[in-house]
């Protein structure tokens, strides 16, 4: 989840300015919402080092998406 489809990738392709930043904004949160849920497959694991990755990843991207909807958000979308 969380990849762009080829329509997707289109459409973003062919904005510009504002529309391009509010458009590329909602797909990399879809991403980064996308990462989070394929750490909560690691997140129980057994090994260390593996777990710690995936709590460090969750606690990047949540971050990045806070950000991004800030940024969506004085954007006015």
């Amino acid at each position: 989840g969380g990849m762009l489809s080829e329509s997707e990738l289109s459409t973003l392709e062919s904005k510009t300015g504002k529309s391009f930043d509010i458009y590329w904004l909602q797909r990399m949160i879809t991403h980064h919402e996308g990462a989070i849920h394929m750490v909560m497959m690691i997140e129980d694991s057994n090994d260390s080092k593996v777990s710690g990755f995936a709590s460090d990843i969750e606690s990047d991207q949540s971050a990045q998406i806070v950000q991004m909807k800030k940024m969506l958000k004085s954007l006015g979308a």
